[in-house]
């Protein structure tokens, strides 16, 4: 065994400033869990909100968007076909503009829903749990910023345009799309009529 000093490197320096931080992003490049490769990940089906591309082309708020080769595409009308639904939670950060919990996913609402904080369901509370505790208190505060989304994992067909007004037709394109706050009974209700009809 020997008796010399030995300095810390500089990415444990870096593990231990990520950490104290909770910069997730820098910790997961420093572990080795994130190459800053892209990922190849299912597109993202949601409603644009956008009036307008970053080049000024104008956008119809409201419509369904996607991206497909490499660029965003357009439709009033989709075709969904759904594969799986799970539920997760969520706490988004408005000031810091970013994800600062989410739960693990369930294909059912019922039970405990860890997640990346080391709690349940991001910090949401149950209506007795609410109740029991004063309208200002920070846990109900972050109670109701919670959010529980559905995931739905499927294929998407239909007749898309992209911002130049070029039509793009899909076919069983799989994606996923989120489903929150909103949008979320709808999608629920939809969902539980295709199981019981």
């Amino acid at each position: 065994m020997s008796t010399e000093i030995s300095t810390v490197d500089a990415t444990l320096d870096g593990l231990v400033s990520a950490f104290s931080e909770g910069n997730e992003e820098r910790l997961m490049a420093l572990t080795g869990q994130d190459d800053g490769a892209t990922k190849n990940l299912l597109p993202k089906l949601a409603i644009n909100y956008d009036t307008d591309t970053e080049d000024g082309k104008s956008l119809k708020k409201g419509t369904w968007r996607i991206m497909h080769d490499g660029r965003f595409v357009y439709s009033d009308n989709v075709i969904i076909r759904p594969f799986m639904r799970t539920f997760f939670w969520s706490l988004w950060d408005s000031e810091e503009g970013r994800s600062v919990s989410s739960s693990i996913q369930k294909t059912v609402m019922s039970g405990d829903f860890p997640d990346s904080a080391g709690g349940n369901k991001c910090g949401r509370l149950s209506k007795d749990e609410i109740e029991s505790l004063p309208d200002d208190d920070p846990r109900v505060i972050t109670s109701k910023a919670v959010n529980c989304n559905q995931l739905l994992y499927c294929v998407v067909s239909g007749t898309f345009k992209d911002a130049d007004g070029e039509e793009v037709i899909l076919d069983e394109v799989p994606a996923m799309s989120y489903f929150k706050r909103s949008g979320f009974m709808p999608v629920n209700n939809f969902i539980n009529n295709i199981t019981s009809g």
